[in-house]
Order: C-alpha cells, then sequence, then structure tokens
C-alpha cells in the first residue's frame, strides 16, 4: 500500500502552512519499509526542499515521516 495522492495533498497542506516559504514544492516521496519488520508498520519519508525568499538565500529542508494511513508522525526541518 502507497500514499494516495489525497493524503499526499493533506500532508503537503500542512507543510505549506507551518513553512510557507515552500508553498508549491512538489515533495519526495520514499517508502521507509525496514526489511523483515513485520511488527513496525510502513512508513513514508516525505522530503519537501525549497528556497526562502531572503537576502541570504539558504535551502530549506522539511522532512516528514508519514504511515500509510496518511498519518503524520514526525516534521524535522534544517535551519
Amino acid at each position: 500500500m502507497s500514499l494516495t495522492n489525497v493524503q499526499l495533498k493533506s500532508i503537503s497542506q500542512g507543510v505549506y502552512k507551518k513553512f510557507p516559504e515552500l508553498n508549491g514544492v512538489s515533495p519526495e516521496v520514499q517508502n521507509r519499509n525496514a526489511p523483515n519488520a513485520k511488527s513496525i508498520p510502513q512508513q513514508y519519508l516525505i522530503i519537501f526542499k525549497g528556497t526562502p525568499s531572503a537576502p541570504k538565500s539558504i535551502v530549506r529542508v522539511v522532512r516528514v515521516t508519514a504511515d500509510t494511513e496518511g498519518k503524520v508522525i514526525k516534521i524535522s526541518t534544517s535551519k
């Protein structure tokens, strides 16, 4: 099972709300399935990369870990 477009759009809207400088950035989705792990539910890593409109351009990376139901487990970001 993988994330549906509706789930990915919902996750993206939450990221855009929290980090407006990433609005419109298409995320990269990676499967985070551990080999031979039957008791751990499947997870996805969704990575957003963007450059804020500031005098000094620093790339911001937001990493979102989500489960197969589209529930956000963790969000981390670069400074």
